[in-house]
């Protein structure tokens, strides 16, 4: 069977039109967003419900699923997700959320250690025909540097063991907000194939949208698609055009 797939951080919906449009435009049979939002995040207020936006969009040959890390205590319809959208086709078997450090109510962001923000990792096990795949979509902490730091690693270990209990093939996709060199994405190495890495990928930001313009022209890459040693990749692409987000999206085909 093969899947078309999507990875990408949609920066709380900054370009939430483009983005839908994008999703319907390229017939992808699943789908990882993270930064998915509703309410005040990054200094912008955004009322709409992201999630609820794109899955309307979508229509009904897809299924969603969120998974909320956070919400802002100023705001009780806030939100700031995680989502995974899959072909009806799937058959879900099993839906699980890994805490990498768990769901509470934020301050707003000046007044809190950002390492202390809820993060968390949106597993799904899917069956179409005789074939099954574990989804894993996640948002690892943030820096301020894409560095290791103890408190990194510790959140990265709970998902790592968990993927050490698989034994189907699985896909794992997220901004890590880590570079390739660092022991947490190596230590992934250890039981997944980094397509990035495969595919000599160097950036994965947008120069056009991104904030931190000190990073470029080199950038940083710091999205990641992973698969299981099983599962063959035919192709791997960066998603550069249109801007999506401050992130570039990364799409794979590939083999069960």
């Amino acid at each position: 069977m093969r899947l078309k797939i999507l990875q990408l951080n949609i920066l709380a919906g900054r370009f939430i039109d483009t983005v839908a449009h994008f999703l319907t435009a390229n017939n992808y049979d699943l789908i990882h967003l993270q930064e998915v939002a509703r309410g005040a995040w990054f200094d912008t207020h955004q009322s709409f419900d992201n999630f609820g936006y794109l899955k309307k969009k979508l229509g009904k040959g897809y299924h969603g699923e969120l998974a909320i890390a956070a919400k802002k205590i100023s705001d009780p319809t806030s939100y700031f997700a995680n989502a995974t959208f899959y072909r009806t086709k799937f058959q879900l078997l099993e839906r699980k959320i890994i805490w990498l450090k768990k769901f509470r109510l934020l301050k707003e962001r000046q007044e809190r250690a950002i390492q202390d923000d809820p993060r968390n990792a949106l597993c799904l096990k899917l069956q179409h025909n005789h074939s099954v795949l574990h989804s894993i979509n996640t948002h690892l902490t943030w820096g301020p540097k894409p560095r290791d730091q103890e408190y990194k690693i510790t959140q990265a270990k709970r998902l790592y063991r968990y993927l050490k209990t698989l034994t189907q093939p699985f896909i794992l996709t997220g901004d890590f907000n880590l570079t390739p060199d660092t022991k947490i994405v190596k230590m992934f190495e250890t039981i997944a194939v980094n397509l990035i890495k495969e595919y000599h990928v160097t950036n994965t930001l947008n120069p056009r949208v991104h904030y931190a313009q000190e990073l470029f022209p080199k950038g940083l890459a710091i999205d990641y698609i992973f698969t299981s040693p099983t599962i063959k990749a035919s192709s791997f692409a960066v998603v550069n055009q249109p801007n999506l987000s401050d992130h570039f999206g990364l799409q794979t085909e590939i083999e069960l």
